[in-house]
């Protein structure tokens, strides 16, 4: 009993660190670099410059920048329009508006991201920007 007990404290505490990780990190200015199509049946993937048939998502480009804040605040600038939202970070999923993105990955200037709210098995690639801010 008390290793179960002890085990689910060491758990918890595991996921509470790396909640609190995925928080601190994900704050500051990203960029789009890159948009990967995964196929999961060959297991190849397209960079989204060939041709693959996906939704196109004005404020998922390379001219935005998305800048998340502390307070779960996230202003979306795409050239001289400004849109502030909320997100919501939950252990390793991002949801923004009606979006859930998956983080795959985030490090000092890599953010990599996976939409499961749609269908089109898309993987974004962000790198973090110096702003003057």
């Amino acid at each position: 009993m008390r290793i179960g007990i002890i085990l689910f404290l060491l758990v918890g505490l595991n996921l509470a660190t790396a909640q609190t990780n995925f928080e601190k990190e994900i704050i500051g200015s990203w960029k789009l670099k890159t948009q990967v199509k995964s196929f999961k049946a060959t297991g190849k993937s397209k960079t989204a410059n060939q041709p693959v048939h996906v939704e196109v998502d004005p404020l998922i480009s390379s001219d935005v920048l998305l800048r998340f804040e502390k307070n779960e605040k996230l202003a979306i600038d795409k050239q001289q329009f400004l849109l502030e939202v909320t997100y919501t970070l939950k252990n390793n999923m991002l949801t923004i508006g009606d979006r859930t993105f998956e983080i795959l990955e985030i490090k000092n200037d890599m953010l990599i991201l996976k939409d499961i709210s749609l269908s089109n098995d898309m993987r974004y690639e962000y790198k973090r920007i110096k702003t003057d801010e």
